[in-house]
């Protein structure tokens, strides 16, 4: 996973709070099993595009050492639809199942830091 993000924020004192937001892109891997006596399994990958918000808090320890943290929600929607290959049974070769299916893709982080300025 990728993103671009911005940065805003207003320094009170020692504090800097910020809000943030970009967009971000992942390269998804995925597999789906019925699973059973029949299993039946579909796989693939794709890259797709979201977008990523989020806020923090830096705190300036003295003039070089800052501690940070911030929480970030990175969205890719809610992806539905065929599999990207029909599903097929193991067990009887010749019959293939359409599957549907609806995935929300949603990511949320916590970060820590420690920033060292030169």
């Amino acid at each position: 996973m990728a993103s671009v993000r911005g940065r805003v924020g207003v320094p009170i004192g020692s504090f800097l709070p910020f809000i943030t937001a970009g967009l971000a892109w992942a390269d998804f891997d995925f597999r789906q099993s019925l699973g059973g006596p029949n299993d039946a399994t579909s796989a693939g990958s794709k890259i797709i595009r979201g977008h990523v918000v989020g806020g923090g808090l830096e705190y300036a320890l003295d003039e070089r050492w800052v501690v940070s943290g911030e929480y970030l929600k990175t969205d890719f929607g809610t992806r539905h639809g065929k599999t990207v290959e029909p599903l097929t049974i193991s067990t009887r070769p010749g019959l293939v199942l359409p599957f549907d299916s609806r995935n929300d893709l949603v990511l949320h982080s916590l970060r820590a830091g420690l920033k060292f300025r030169f």
